[in-house]
């Protein structure tokens, strides 16, 4: 082959290969299988700084309004009034924790501002991707967790790193879920209020003994000798046992998570700690819709 034939070949094997690469984004993008960044009303950062004294109010209204007390999401009439949830998230993209700590001085506001900060973003990323009633295909998951990205103070999260590069390693607190919605049924239910600073302490726990004494979460089969939990407590199984040996708790049996499940337990509703396996429930991906 002549060095003339040889630069056209090597010309028309690289323009083919940037329509194969232009021609497959454009395809993923169209799709929605392509990194999004939400875009929120325009707000200034004085704007922001002045409504962020309101934060946990402002969404707690929203949730007040569209969330029962069985946790389920009224997505129709959220849809409707997506404005107002749009413009709690403008005030999110603005202000963090992390661009302005002073506006959140304890442990429990920065704390309580990412968990409402991942609920809110999960209930707008339903609205971004609906109408869907489930999340169980892996693609619609990728989509949902790791395409979809939100701003938090001038800084992009999509919602897995925003929980698992951010809330979980941060704050090592395990309570944490059972306060983190995903907007499925297999979540812990989402409460019709916002986590605010100064109750988080009180909420976390509420949240805790609640998952804990929910059967569709824990269940102890006494025919089989078999007790069932979430499947939360295997993916997350460290989160709980770290948190033990860091609390120095006394152990108790070789299945630490128990132990830990027993503390948000009634006395007269304790799990067995030994003479039991354990088995780990499906998990309910479909939408926790009313």
């Amino acid at each position: 082959m002549t060095t003339q034939k040889w630069k056209k070949r090597m010309w028309w094997i690289a323009g083919s290969t940037l329509v194969l690469v232009v021609g497959t984004g454009v395809t993923l993008w169209s799709l929605g299988f392509w990194p999004t960044t939400l875009s929120q009303p325009s707000m200034t950062e004085q704007e922001a700084i002045e409504q962020a004294k309101y934060l946990s109010s402002m969404f707690h209204k929203i949730l007040k309004k569209h969330v029962n007390t069985k946790g389920r999401v009224n997505y129709k009439t959220l849809a409707q009034e997506q404005t107002t949830l749009d413009r709690y998230l403008s005030v999110l993209a603005n202000v963090s924790p992390n661009s302005h700590p002073k506006l959140f001085s304890t442990h429990q506001d920065r704390l309580a501002y990412w968990i409402n900060a991942y609920n809110a973003s999960v209930l707008r990323a339903v609205l971004q991707v609906s109408p869907w009633n489930n999340l169980i295909s892996y693609p619609r998951k990728v989509r949902f967790f790791a395409l979809l990205r939100f701003l938090y103070g001038g800084k992009r999260y999509n919602l897995y790193d925003l929980e698992n590069c951010l809330i979980r390693p941060r704050f090592q607190e395990p309570r944490v879920h059972f306060a983190l919605n995903c907007a499925s049924i297999g979540c812990p239910h989402l409460p019709p209020e916002a986590f605010t600073g100064a109750k988080l302490e009180a909420q976390l726990n509420r949240e805790a003994k609640k998952f804990v004494s929910q059967s569709r979460n824990v269940r102890v089969d006494e025919a089989n000798k078999t007790i069932h939990l979430s499947s939360i407590f295997q993916w997350f199984r460290l989160d709980f046992t770290n948190w033990l040996q860091a609390q120095k708790k006394p152990k108790q049996a070789s299945d630490r998570i128990l132990d830990f499940i027993n503390l948000y337990r009634p006395k007269n509703q304790q799990i067995p700690l030994q003479g039991y396996k354990v088995a780990y429930i499906p998990y309910d991906w479909n939408l926790n819709q009313q």
